[in-house]
């Protein structure tokens, strides 16, 4: 299948006619080299990645300069020596000239890469095994340093206590109990902290997550390449697992770990449907089990549509289909009394109504008037590039020169599973803990926007893409991703980074003062806390956690005109009225009363923080 040139018609148009006739799967494209190929006369795949591939340098060497919360999600170059930038820099030179020169592209056409899945099933088995226990050791030596992102310190806080669910994540908030239950005895050292005994069993669960992702992408690698395998294949996988939403595997302590490695499930039981191989009820499958661990799957049902659809249009698939929607109906209905078990009264579709309505719920010119704000495209447009870089910088361009193939099964459903995720990563708005420092929470798109790039990429070329195009994306996806991986395993950068994020109403100053306090730096914490109340005096969190400060430091009378101010905002917190009564019984008692903790941890961790 070549391009069509000068005719303004797209490279996939009718490529799929033949698969869909009948609800047929298509055939699989001729087996090519274990290489990519020097020229494949198909050069815009190519152009699309040099763009992308612009787009992200230009804004790492800006956000390495400019006021660095303007673009937070690729500053990261700021708080690293500045030999690092220069480095970059040179390697993804050298990729572009591997990828845009005829010598270079012979270069790497000579290139040999052995294939994983040749030889015996053994051998293969071991060589996967090994692969996985390094990719493990990587995650877990340059693990997140710092609980500062996402939900981790609230969930820290929230596994002390003993919970173990969530409405919006009902099984992996079992899940991560389960975790901790399990993994805490191996840091449980005499004098060691509960809270960090905590971080680092959840930690421990983020990184086998991610041991298990590598196996899982691997085998999607291999079908996004179809018939070609050794380096295309290895290639991808690589491109794969270098966006920046492999960070999550590093130690990070927030849930979408698993909920990545599901959807991961969800891709490549999908693919293998549209390949003929496997049921339905595969993909039906994984994708209840994303569900159940995070409500957010509901954005991939549009593809989930897609490949029911293709076999009900046709009759020889119809009855294939109608027994692979019953089995995913059963499987919904399982999970939904497993969950009730778990936690009684929860319905997990009712929840699921639930969170369409809250959706709904606000005045439409509120909601506009956010979604077209300057504010909202610079934090949407920062996650994109933070969680990619080869993600939705490079499905869209991709989407639009592939549209006329929608025929085309695998083309459908990319577009269907891109276009699900991007209507939910555009309605996301600033949460409470801030978008820069939330940016967790959509990061799972990235696996499905750069999936559904590669594969609208590759099943454009099916002679394999230029010679070069995946070392350049490659080489791109390192540029953003190392930095960015290097910056959170380091305390004293991932600090310096956090307090230029753009999070407002004093987020930025309660957070570090909290995490000052916690790890023992009481003179770092109160200046935090105070500089917050300053910037933002309704930041209730800045009062409670600057009257348990003092509290804790046996300073009794502020602590107790902090709970006050905390009361005065929240009166409907026990905490705060609490705190504030224990600390007006100590100043009645007398200024020398000593406080004691309630167990051997640092005391900023005894109690659930509030949004």
């Amino acid at each position: 299948m070549t391009a069509s040139r000068g005719r303004g018609r797209s490279p996939l148009a009718g490529a799929g006619a033949s698969a869909a006739h009948e609800g047929k799967s298509e055939s699989a494209p001729p087996p090519a080299a274990d290489v990519p190929a020097a020229d494949s006369g198909c050069g815009w795949p190519l152009a699309l990645i040099a763009a992308a591939g612009a787009v992200t340098m230009a804004a790492h060497v800006l956000g390495s300069g400019v006021p660095r919360g303007v673009l937070w999600g690729a500053h990261f170059y700021a708080f690293l020596p500045a030999w690092a930038l220069t480095v970059g820099l040179a390697v993804v030179a050298a990729a572009a000239l591997a990828a845009l020169t005829p010598r270079g592209r012979a270069l790497v056409a000579t290139v040999r890469v052995p294939d994983v899945e040749a030889g015996p099933r053994a051998r293969r088995r071991r060589v996967m095994v090994a692969i996985m226990m390094g990719a493990a050791a990587l995650f877990w030596l340059f693990r997140t340093r710092h609980l500062l992102l996402g939900d981790g310190l609230p969930l820290t806080a929230r596994v002390l206590e003993g919970g173990s669910f969530h409405p919006l994540e009902p099984l992996t908030a079992w899940l991560q109990a389960r975790v901790h239950a399990l993994a805490r005895r191996l840091f449980a050292t005499p004098g060691a902290p509960s809270w960090r005994v905590a971080w680092d069993a959840l930690a421990l669960g983020s990184v086998v997550a991610g041991a298990l992702f590598v196996p899982v992408a691997w085998a999607l690698a291999r079908e996004l390449a179809a018939a070609r395998a050794g380096a295309t294949a290895a290639l991808v996988l690589l491109v794969l697992l270098a966006q920046g939403y492999v960070q999550l595997f590093f130690g990070y302590v927030e849930n979408y770990t698993w909920y990545t490695l599901a959807l991961a499930c969800y891709l490549l039981a999908a693919l293998r449907h549209l390949g003929g191989r496997w049921p339905l009820a595969a993909p039906g499958a994984a994708l209840v089990l994303a569900l159940a661990l995070h409500l957010s799957a509901a954005a991939m049902m549009p593809s989930f549509a897609v490949l029911a659809a293709r076999g009900l249009m046709h009759r020889a698939g119809r009855a294939r289909a109608l027994r692979g929607l019953a089995l995913t109906a059963a499987f919904f209905a399982t999970a939904s009394l497993a969950l009730a078990r778990l936690h009684p009264g929860y319905s997990l579709g009712r929840s699921l109504l639930d969170v369409g309505r809250a959706i709904g719920e606000g005045s439409p010119a509120q909601a506009a008037g956010y979604a077209l704000s300057a504010r909202h495209w610079r934090d949407f447009l920062n996650e994109q590039l933070l969680i990619g870089p080869l993600g939705l910088f490079l499905f869209l361009p991709a989407a639009l020169a592939t549209a006329r193939a929608w025929r085309d099964p695998r083309v459908a459903f990319a577009l269907a599973a891109g276009a699900g995720y991007l209507a939910a990563c555009w309605i996301a708005g600033d949460s409470n803990l801030g978008y820069a420092r939330n940016w967790d929470l959509l990061a799972p798109s990235g696996l499905v926007f750069a999936t559904g790039a590669l594969l609208l990429l590759l099943r454009a070329a099916p002679g394999g893409l230029p010679g070069g195009a995946l070392v350049l994306a490659l080489a791109v996806s390192l540029f953003h991703t190392v930095p960015w991986v290097a910056v959170n395993a380091c305390e004293r950068r991932a600090l310096a980074r956090f307090e230029t994020l753009p999070l407002g109403l004093g987020r930025v100053e309660s957070t570090l003062g909290y995490w000052q306090a916690l790890n023992g730096r009481p003179v770092e914490a109160e200046r935090w806390l105070r500089q917050a109340v300053e910037v933002a005096p309704g930041n209730v969190r800045a009062w409670g956690f600057l009257g348990k400060l003092e509290a804790e430091r046996g300073r009794f009378a502020p602590a107790a005109r902090a709970y006050a101010e905390a009361v005065r905002l929240r009166p409907d917190v026990p905490e705060y009225r609490r705190g504030l009564a224990q600390a007006r019984e100590r100043l009645a008692v007398g200024p020398d009363t000593a406080w004691r903790p309630r167990d051997d941890g640092p005391r900023m961790m005894q109690t659930p923080t509030h949004p």
